[in-house]
Protein backbone atom coordinates (compact mmCIF):
# COMPACT_ATOMS: atom_id res chain seq x y z
CA UNK A 1 0.00 0.00 0.00
CA UNK A 2 0.91 3.55 -0.78
CA UNK A 3 -0.09 5.85 1.68
CA UNK A 4 -0.16 9.88 0.00
CA UNK A 5 0.69 12.31 3.11
CA UNK A 6 -0.83 15.80 2.30
CA UNK A 7 -1.31 18.20 4.89
CA UNK A 8 -2.54 21.95 4.38
CA UNK A 9 0.50 24.14 5.23
CA UNK A 10 -0.56 26.74 3.42
CA UNK A 11 2.00 26.69 0.55
CA UNK A 12 0.63 26.20 -2.63
CA UNK A 13 -2.35 23.53 -0.67
CA UNK A 14 -4.41 24.03 -3.78
CA UNK A 15 -1.93 23.33 -6.29
CA UNK A 16 -0.90 20.40 -4.73
CA UNK A 17 -4.16 18.88 -3.58
CA UNK A 18 -5.17 18.87 -7.18
CA UNK A 19 -1.80 17.63 -8.32
CA UNK A 20 -2.21 14.75 -5.75
CA UNK A 21 -5.92 14.22 -7.26
CA UNK A 22 -4.09 13.36 -11.05
CA UNK A 23 -1.03 11.48 -8.90
CA UNK A 24 -3.35 9.49 -7.69
CA UNK A 25 -5.27 9.35 -10.61
CA UNK A 26 -2.46 7.93 -12.48
CA UNK A 27 -1.50 5.61 -9.64
CA UNK A 28 -4.86 3.94 -10.00
CA UNK A 29 -5.16 3.97 -13.94
CA UNK A 30 -2.23 2.00 -13.28
CA UNK A 31 -3.53 -0.67 -10.85
CA UNK A 32 -1.20 1.01 -7.69
CA UNK A 33 -2.99 1.56 -4.35
CA UNK A 34 -2.87 4.55 -2.83
CA UNK A 35 -4.43 6.37 -0.15
CA UNK A 36 -4.20 10.25 -0.10
CA UNK A 37 -3.64 10.96 4.32
CA UNK A 38 -3.12 13.73 6.37
CA UNK A 39 -1.29 12.40 9.52
CA UNK A 40 1.25 9.47 9.96
CA UNK A 41 0.06 7.62 13.27
CA UNK A 42 -1.15 4.02 11.81
CA UNK A 43 2.12 3.81 9.21
CA UNK A 44 3.85 0.58 9.46
CA UNK A 45 7.43 -0.09 8.60
CA UNK A 46 6.52 -1.42 5.80
CA UNK A 47 4.49 0.80 4.22
CA UNK A 48 5.19 3.61 1.59
CA UNK A 49 4.90 6.97 2.03
CA UNK A 50 4.82 9.60 -1.06
CA UNK A 51 5.04 13.14 0.06
CA UNK A 52 5.94 16.35 -1.50
CA UNK A 53 9.43 17.17 -0.56
CA UNK A 54 8.27 20.93 1.09
CA UNK A 55 6.70 18.12 3.74
CA UNK A 56 9.68 15.64 3.90
CA UNK A 57 11.64 17.07 6.60
CA UNK A 58 8.76 20.53 7.98
CA UNK A 59 6.88 16.80 9.48
CA UNK A 60 10.17 15.07 9.78
CA UNK A 61 9.02 12.03 7.38
CA UNK A 62 12.99 11.62 6.89
CA UNK A 63 12.81 9.03 10.32
CA UNK A 64 10.07 6.57 8.13
CA UNK A 65 11.98 4.13 6.03
CA UNK A 66 10.34 3.84 3.00
CA UNK A 67 9.62 7.22 1.66
CA UNK A 68 8.61 7.72 -2.11
CA UNK A 69 9.91 11.59 -2.48
CA UNK A 70 7.66 13.93 -4.90
CA UNK A 71 10.25 16.40 -5.87
CA UNK A 72 8.30 19.32 -7.28
CA UNK A 73 11.47 22.09 -6.93
CA UNK A 74 14.18 22.35 -9.72
CA UNK A 75 16.27 21.34 -6.87
CA UNK A 76 19.64 21.97 -8.69
CA UNK A 77 19.28 25.70 -9.24
CA UNK A 78 21.72 28.27 -7.72
CA UNK A 79 18.19 29.49 -5.71
CA UNK A 80 18.83 29.15 -1.91
CA UNK A 81 15.37 27.43 -1.37
CA UNK A 82 16.25 25.16 -3.76
CA UNK A 83 20.10 24.22 -2.85
CA UNK A 84 18.06 23.67 0.78
CA UNK A 85 15.79 21.32 -0.88
CA UNK A 86 18.61 19.36 -2.60
CA UNK A 87 20.92 19.15 0.81
CA UNK A 88 18.12 17.57 2.99
CA UNK A 89 17.16 15.23 0.03
CA UNK A 90 21.20 14.01 -0.30
CA UNK A 91 21.77 14.15 3.35
CA UNK A 92 18.34 11.72 4.15
CA UNK A 93 18.91 9.56 0.75
CA UNK A 94 19.20 6.13 2.35
CA UNK A 95 15.15 6.39 4.04
CA UNK A 96 14.20 7.57 0.12
CA UNK A 97 13.23 4.52 -1.33
CA UNK A 98 12.58 6.13 -4.62
CA UNK A 99 12.15 9.45 -5.99
CA UNK A 100 8.96 10.69 -8.58
CA UNK A 101 10.11 14.51 -10.67
CA UNK A 102 8.61 15.93 -12.58
CA UNK A 103 11.94 17.70 -13.66
CA UNK A 104 14.08 15.89 -16.02
CA UNK A 105 16.45 18.35 -15.64
CA UNK A 106 16.82 16.98 -12.14
CA UNK A 107 16.70 13.36 -13.34
CA UNK A 108 19.86 14.31 -15.38
CA UNK A 109 21.71 16.10 -12.22
CA UNK A 110 20.80 12.89 -9.89
CA UNK A 111 22.84 10.46 -12.71
CA UNK A 112 25.83 12.54 -12.86
CA UNK A 113 25.84 12.93 -8.79
CA UNK A 114 25.11 9.24 -8.62
CA UNK A 115 22.03 9.72 -6.75
CA UNK A 116 19.42 6.93 -5.64
CA UNK A 117 20.79 4.24 -8.15
CA UNK A 118 19.00 4.55 -10.87
CA UNK A 119 15.47 4.72 -8.13
CA UNK A 120 14.24 7.51 -10.23
CA UNK A 121 10.63 8.26 -11.69
CA UNK A 122 10.30 10.71 -14.04
CA UNK A 123 6.75 11.82 -14.35
CA UNK A 124 6.44 14.87 -16.16
CA UNK A 125 3.32 17.60 -15.06
CA UNK A 126 0.58 16.25 -17.38
CA UNK A 127 -3.24 16.37 -18.49
CA UNK A 128 -5.31 14.32 -16.66
CA UNK A 129 -9.07 13.89 -16.70
CA UNK A 130 -8.99 15.17 -13.18
CA UNK A 131 -8.13 19.12 -14.06
CA UNK A 132 -11.32 18.93 -16.56
CA UNK A 133 -13.60 18.59 -13.80
CA UNK A 134 -11.65 20.99 -11.98
CA UNK A 135 -11.01 23.56 -14.56
CA UNK A 136 -15.18 23.59 -15.38
CA UNK A 137 -15.87 24.56 -11.55
CA UNK A 138 -13.52 27.77 -11.48
CA UNK A 139 -12.96 30.81 -12.36
CA UNK A 140 -9.86 32.23 -13.99
CA UNK A 141 -7.76 33.72 -11.43
CA UNK A 142 -4.60 33.97 -13.27
CA UNK A 143 -3.24 34.30 -16.72
CA UNK A 144 0.06 33.19 -15.92
CA UNK A 145 1.12 30.71 -13.36
CA UNK A 146 4.40 29.68 -12.30
CA UNK A 147 4.24 26.25 -10.66
CA UNK A 148 7.01 25.40 -7.64
CA UNK A 149 8.30 28.44 -5.51
CA UNK A 150 9.37 32.18 -6.41
CA UNK A 151 13.14 32.18 -7.69
CA UNK A 152 15.44 34.98 -8.55
CA UNK A 153 14.86 33.67 -12.66
CA UNK A 154 11.29 33.60 -12.21
CA UNK A 155 10.85 37.15 -10.63
CA UNK A 156 12.51 38.43 -13.39
CA UNK A 157 10.33 36.95 -15.87
CA UNK A 158 7.36 38.65 -13.88
CA UNK A 159 8.85 41.90 -13.59
CA UNK A 160 9.13 41.41 -17.60
CA UNK A 161 5.59 40.14 -18.46
CA UNK A 162 3.62 42.04 -15.54
CA UNK A 163 2.45 45.44 -17.46
CA UNK A 164 1.19 42.85 -20.31
CA UNK A 165 -1.51 41.56 -17.97
CA UNK A 166 -4.58 42.32 -16.92
CA UNK A 167 -5.10 39.66 -14.46
CA UNK A 168 -2.46 38.64 -11.59
CA UNK A 169 0.40 36.20 -11.53
CA UNK A 170 0.46 33.00 -9.50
Amino acid sequence: MIYFFLVNTGYWHATFFNYSKAIIYYFKQNNINIIRINNIKNIQNDDYILCFSDQFEQFKLYNLENIILFQSENIFSKDKQQTAFANNIIKYQKNIKYIVDYNYQNIVSYKKLNLFADKYIHIPLIYSPVYKIISQNCKKKYDVFFYGGMNKRRKRLKNKIQSYLKNHLG
